[in-house]
């Protein structure tokens, strides 16, 4: 007979499969929009370890941009017809790491020089960048809260359309996520063990993040905040010196390798603005350029949210909002006016994930019919995104079928109404969430069909020798 153990490893490795898989299929389809972001970190990647000092790639500024040497549509998808490209030499908007570990898939199979790369090899260092993220989201839920949570964001994060879809695109973001999770992870560890290798690997990891994407230099600065609350000043001033020292790593290298645009680029960049309209535009707007209306991701906004005010937090609780609200507060300095890239808050998903994780167990083990509202009014949201066509009289009916057991148990306190009033939650929630798969595997179907989609690109090697 298998041991708990061995049974929980299979449960945990089975929705990391299922979540893997989802994140897998037709990935190379959708998003669609501005999606050769993706291919230009493969092209920054591939032009940094060409030649570390003359990086080549896309640049968002046109004027007075004395390092641009190529402004034009280039080698257009069929039928989707609308990626310019703008190339500099030298190209500071990032720092390099994460655009390295997305390039090399594309190098390793051959392909070195600024052409088109199917989508599927641009795409896969986010997928196996998302196996990280998704058991690490696993991992953190469960030292920070229990085992029944952590299963429950592993689900969470494994289904939930939004999160999935995000997963799809090569972004920076998609790279630094599992690193950063793991630096949170580390430091947990460290504190709970005081054992200095969980230190020197968080000191490791954080070091990368700010090399993946600037607003990675702010991670360190978080960690040590942390550890300083928890008492451990000696962690802190060692995140603390690691911060300024990764930040001053990638200054010099920039002030090296090529002095006056390294500083126009910095200023550019500050040119955006900080916008407190940003933390509204992240909850009202849900898209990846194209709308993606997905209800999973603001019950997860609204769950963190009541985290952060919640007047009696546990350690945990408050352990979770530092990093949610810090997080936050580096994206409003950082994220230009109205938050307008959804994937710079992708950081945020395994954080998000797991405040409504802590709900979501709440919501199968104790009878709620306040907390029943908020899932049932968007969890079911999926229907919408595949265009199920459901009418109005049976959606009202469905709701009287749900909510009147619900409510004469909450009003005469039965507590046989109470019991069913419970497993009319699980059998909710377990729909929910088979209506998201059934959303992950229909939406680019019927989005294909309604718009235009990108034509994926059989995958041919370069050959050699002829």
């Amino acid at each position: 007979m298998l041991s708990k153990p061995i049974i929980t490893s299979i449960l945990v490795w089975s929705l990391i499969l299922l979540g893997s898989l989802l994140r897998a299929y037709k990935a190379d389809a959708y998003p669609t929009d501005n999606n050769d972001d993706g291919l230009y970190y493969v092209w920054v990647g591939n032009s940094f370890l060409d030649n570390p000092t003359q990086v080549t790639s896309h640049t968002i500024f046109d004027q007075n941009n004395s390092a641009l040497i190529w402004r034009s549509q280039y080698m257009d998808f069929e039928p989707v017809q609308r990626f310019g490209f703008k190339l500099a030499r030298p190209w500071y908007d990032h720092p390099p790491f994460a655009a390295i570990l997305i390039s090399l898939p594309a190098r390793l199979l051959g392909y070195k020089n600024f052409e088109q790369i199917p989508h599927l090899i641009v795409r896969f260092p986010a997928l196996v960048a998302s196996i990280f993220t998704l058991y690490l989201t696993y991992a953190l839920t469960k030292i920070l809260f229990d085992q029944k949570t952590a299963f429950f964001s592993l689900i969470i994060i494994a289904t939930t359309p939004y999160f999935v879809i995000a997963h799809h695109q090569s972004f920076l973001e998609n790279i630094l996520t599992p690193i950063f999770l793991l630096s949170l992870l580390m430091i947990i560890k460290y504190q709970q063990s005081k054992q200095g290798k969980y230190l020197i690997i968080a000191i490791v990891t954080s070091l990368l993040t700010g090399w993946c994407k600037v607003i990675g230099f702010g991670l360190p600065l978080l960690l040590a905040g942390w550890s300083w609350w928890q008492n451990s000043k000696k962690a802190s001033i060692y995140l603390l010196i690691n911060g300024f020292l990764s930040l001053l790593s990638y200054f010099a290298y920039g002030m090296i390798t090529n002095r006056q645009f390294f500083l126009q680029t910095i200023f550019n960049q500050g040119d955006r603005g900080a916008f407190f309209e940003s933390l509204l535009h992240s909850m009202t707007f849900l898209h990846f350029y194209a709308a993606f209306n997905d209800g999973w991701y603001l019950l997860a906004m609204i769950f963190s949210l009541a985290i952060l005010i919640k007047m009696k937090k546990t350690e945990n609780e408050k352990t979770l909002s530092w990093f949610i609200l810090g997080f936050m507060m580096l994206l409003f300095f950082l994220s230009g006016k109205t938050n307008n890239s959804p994937w710079y808050r992708f950081p945020l998903i395994p954080l998000l994930t797991i405040s409504l994780s802590i709900y979501t167990k709440t919501f199968w083990e104790k009878f709620s019919p306040f907390l029943t509202v908020p899932f049932f009014l968007l969890g079911f949201t999926g229907t919408e995104l595949i265009h199920l066509n459901i009418s109005s009289a049976f959606i009202r009916l469905f709701t009287l079928i749900i909510f009147v057991p619900l409510i004469f148990a909450f009003i005469l306190q039965n507590k046989y109404f109470k019991k069913l009033g419970l497993w009319l939650q699980r059998v909710l929630l377990i729909s929910m969430i088979l209506l998201n798969i059934v959303t992950v595997i229909k939406y680019p179907t019927v989005y294909c069909q309604q718009n235009v989609c990108l034509k994926p690109q059989k995958i041919v090697l370069p050959s050699y020798g002829k």
